[in-house]
């Protein structure tokens, strides 16, 4: 991956409008109300940045629900 590629993966969109505003726990709970795409997008998001165990957790098991 070039440094370009971290650069863009990195500087990525938030899942919703002021996601990085948002505690753990709300966001866990706005993703009862989410579809597995927007979870998924989650996920991916918390990986690439801030990385909070329990907000991947809850977004893994909203996948899971299809």
């Amino acid at each position: 991956m070039s440094i370009s590629d971290k650069i863009a993966k990195l500087t990525g969109d938030e899942p919703w409008s002021g996601y990085d505003e948002q505690s753990a726990e709300a966001i866990a709970t706005a993703l009862d109300d989410t579809d597995a795409l927007t979870a998924q997008e989650v996920k991916d998001y918390e990986r690439d940045h801030k990385r909070r165990a329990g907000v991947i957790e809850t977004a893994e098991k909203r996948i899971d629900r299809r």
